[in-house]
């Protein structure tokens, strides 16, 4: 069992699925959610084939307000906002999310929920 505010983890998995649409070339493109339940917590993660993330965009990806460079993704006009909300709410649910990708072979968005133990139990901000 997780404690967690079900419309924020929502807005995560929406906004790491449509980043992975975006990523993903029509017609050929493919993307995977796994989820996995680990002894202390469960894990969630959005694998897609796309175009991947240079290694040297991937620290920043989080930080708000930043983008990689727009010309390799399909899609122009974002605000540079969607991780960095993800971060937060994550970090929210004492959670971690994270990225690994290979430039021209896709990436994979994690993030983590701490199971509920009887002796934790903290109340989730859901703002």
């Amino acid at each position: 069992m997780i404690n967690h505010d079900p419309e924020r983890i929502s807005q995560v998995l929406t906004n790491l699925m449509k980043n992975s649409i975006i990523a993903i070339k029509p017609n050929s493109g493919t993307i995977e959610i796994t989820v996995d339940d680990l002894p202390k917590e469960v894990k969630i993660s959005i694998k897609d084939n796309g175009i991947g993330i240079p290694k040297d965009k991937q620290s920043n990806l989080f930080k708000k307000f930043y983008q990689v460079d727009v010309t390799l993704t399909r899609e122009k006009g974002g605000s540079g906002l969607g991780l960095a909300i993800c971060k937060g709410i994550i970090n929210n649910h004492h959670g971690r999310i994270w990225a690994e990708s290979v430039q021209n072979q896709g990436a994979t968005f994690s993030f983590t929920i701490p199971k509920e133990t009887s002796e934790h139990r903290t109340p989730v901000n859901s703002d």
